[in-house]
Protein backbone atom coordinates (compact mmCIF):
# COMPACT_ATOMS: atom_id res chain seq x y z
CA UNK A 1 0.00 0.00 0.00
CA UNK A 2 3.21 2.36 0.49
CA UNK A 3 3.71 2.26 -3.08
CA UNK A 4 0.04 2.91 -3.67
CA UNK A 5 0.25 6.05 -1.60
CA UNK A 6 3.20 7.10 -3.36
CA UNK A 7 1.57 6.97 -6.61
CA UNK A 8 -1.13 8.85 -5.57
CA UNK A 9 1.25 12.00 -3.95
CA UNK A 10 3.25 11.87 -7.23
CA UNK A 11 -0.17 12.69 -9.23
CA UNK A 12 0.12 16.15 -7.60
CA UNK A 13 -1.16 18.10 -10.93
CA UNK A 14 -4.86 16.35 -11.04
CA UNK A 15 -6.91 15.98 -7.83
CA UNK A 16 -7.11 13.11 -5.69
CA UNK A 17 -9.83 11.22 -6.22
CA UNK A 18 -12.45 10.61 -3.24
CA UNK A 19 -11.20 6.65 -2.64
CA UNK A 20 -7.66 7.94 -2.92
CA UNK A 21 -8.25 10.51 -0.57
CA UNK A 22 -9.84 8.29 1.97
CA UNK A 23 -6.77 5.79 1.61
CA UNK A 24 -4.51 8.36 2.67
CA UNK A 25 -5.76 10.03 5.25
CA UNK A 26 -6.66 6.39 6.84
CA UNK A 27 -2.78 5.21 6.13
CA UNK A 28 -1.79 9.01 7.73
CA UNK A 29 -4.43 8.46 10.60
CA UNK A 30 -3.46 4.64 11.63
CA UNK A 31 -0.75 2.52 12.12
CA UNK A 32 0.95 -0.49 10.33
CA UNK A 33 0.20 -4.03 11.84
CA UNK A 34 3.60 -5.48 12.43
CA UNK A 35 2.94 -8.82 11.81
CA UNK A 36 0.77 -7.90 8.44
CA UNK A 37 1.40 -5.11 6.08
CA UNK A 38 -1.73 -4.92 4.59
CA UNK A 39 -3.66 -4.09 8.10
CA UNK A 40 -3.83 -0.97 9.84
CA UNK A 41 -4.49 -0.71 13.64
CA UNK A 42 -6.32 2.00 14.23
CA UNK A 43 -5.92 4.17 17.38
CA UNK A 44 -6.50 3.71 20.52
CA UNK A 45 -9.57 1.36 19.75
CA UNK A 46 -7.70 -2.44 19.12
CA UNK A 47 -9.08 -3.13 15.84
CA UNK A 48 -7.39 -3.92 12.67
CA UNK A 49 -8.78 -3.32 9.26
CA UNK A 50 -7.82 -4.20 5.62
CA UNK A 51 -9.43 -1.93 2.66
CA UNK A 52 -9.18 -1.62 -0.91
CA UNK A 53 -10.03 0.54 -3.93
CA UNK A 54 -13.26 -1.54 -4.50
CA UNK A 55 -12.96 -4.33 -7.37
CA UNK A 56 -15.67 -2.64 -9.35
CA UNK A 57 -13.79 -0.14 -11.46
CA UNK A 58 -16.96 2.07 -11.58
CA UNK A 59 -17.42 2.22 -8.33
CA UNK A 60 -16.99 5.18 -5.81
CA UNK A 61 -16.10 2.56 -3.28
CA UNK A 62 -13.58 1.22 -0.53
CA UNK A 63 -13.78 -2.75 -0.35
CA UNK A 64 -13.27 -3.94 3.53
CA UNK A 65 -12.00 -6.92 3.24
CA UNK A 66 -10.86 -7.65 7.21
CA UNK A 67 -11.69 -5.75 10.37
CA UNK A 68 -11.12 -7.45 13.69
CA UNK A 69 -11.53 -5.99 17.01
CA UNK A 70 -8.10 -7.72 18.98
CA UNK A 71 -10.37 -7.56 22.01
CA UNK A 72 -13.82 -8.47 20.92
CA UNK A 73 -16.57 -7.59 22.96
CA UNK A 74 -15.28 -4.37 24.64
CA UNK A 75 -16.81 -2.16 21.72
CA UNK A 76 -13.42 -1.95 19.80
CA UNK A 77 -14.70 -3.58 16.94
CA UNK A 78 -17.73 -0.95 16.24
CA UNK A 79 -15.37 2.15 17.14
CA UNK A 80 -13.26 1.17 14.46
CA UNK A 81 -16.22 0.73 12.11
CA UNK A 82 -16.92 4.02 13.15
CA UNK A 83 -13.44 5.47 11.73
CA UNK A 84 -14.13 4.12 8.41
CA UNK A 85 -17.63 4.85 8.10
CA UNK A 86 -16.57 8.59 9.45
CA UNK A 87 -13.81 8.70 6.65
CA UNK A 88 -16.78 7.40 4.43
CA UNK A 89 -18.82 10.60 4.94
CA UNK A 90 -16.37 12.79 4.91
CA UNK A 91 -14.90 11.75 1.40
CA UNK A 92 -18.21 10.77 -0.17
CA UNK A 93 -17.59 7.10 -1.12
CA UNK A 94 -19.20 3.91 -0.60
CA UNK A 95 -18.04 1.38 2.04
CA UNK A 96 -18.73 -2.42 0.84
CA UNK A 97 -17.70 -5.72 1.75
CA UNK A 98 -18.80 -9.03 2.67
CA UNK A 99 -20.40 -10.07 6.05
CA UNK A 100 -19.09 -13.87 6.69
CA UNK A 101 -17.50 -15.36 9.77
CA UNK A 102 -14.33 -17.09 10.00
CA UNK A 103 -13.63 -18.08 13.25
CA UNK A 104 -16.03 -19.57 15.84
CA UNK A 105 -14.62 -18.14 18.75
CA UNK A 106 -16.45 -14.79 17.63
CA UNK A 107 -19.53 -13.44 15.72
CA UNK A 108 -21.23 -15.65 14.02
CA UNK A 109 -22.33 -14.84 9.84
CA UNK A 110 -25.63 -13.99 10.62
CA UNK A 111 -24.74 -11.64 13.77
CA UNK A 112 -22.09 -10.23 11.92
CA UNK A 113 -24.62 -8.98 9.39
CA UNK A 114 -26.52 -7.81 12.13
CA UNK A 115 -24.04 -6.09 13.26
CA UNK A 116 -23.21 -4.30 10.21
CA UNK A 117 -26.84 -3.29 9.47
CA UNK A 118 -26.78 -1.68 13.26
CA UNK A 119 -24.12 0.33 11.94
CA UNK A 120 -25.92 1.82 8.73
CA UNK A 121 -24.97 -1.41 6.02
CA UNK A 122 -27.57 -2.87 4.05
CA UNK A 123 -27.52 -6.38 2.86
CA UNK A 124 -27.46 -7.03 -0.91
CA UNK A 125 -27.17 -10.41 -1.39
CA UNK A 126 -26.04 -13.81 0.05
CA UNK A 127 -26.25 -16.28 2.54
CA UNK A 128 -25.40 -17.80 5.75
CA UNK A 129 -22.83 -20.49 4.00
CA UNK A 130 -21.22 -18.10 1.99
CA UNK A 131 -21.55 -14.68 3.87
CA UNK A 132 -23.64 -11.43 3.21
CA UNK A 133 -22.26 -8.67 0.55
CA UNK A 134 -22.90 -5.55 2.44
CA UNK A 135 -22.77 -1.70 1.48
CA UNK A 136 -23.02 1.92 3.13
CA UNK A 137 -23.64 4.42 1.35
CA UNK A 138 -21.78 7.71 2.73
CA UNK A 139 -24.67 9.73 4.76
CA UNK A 140 -26.95 11.53 3.33
CA UNK A 141 -26.85 9.13 -0.09
CA UNK A 142 -29.75 6.73 -1.32
CA UNK A 143 -29.14 2.97 -0.27
CA UNK A 144 -28.92 0.59 -3.52
CA UNK A 145 -31.95 -1.85 -4.10
CA UNK A 146 -31.09 -5.15 -2.45
CA UNK A 147 -30.77 -8.13 -5.39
Amino acid sequence: MREFITIVEAENEQPMSPVDAFLKELWETTHEHPFNHRQRIVGQYLGTVEVSPSLNDHRNAIHIHDLTALEPGKGHGSATLKVLCDLADKHDVTLEGTAKAYREDRLSTRQLLTWYVRHGFKMLDGDEHEGYDIERKPAGKPMAQAR
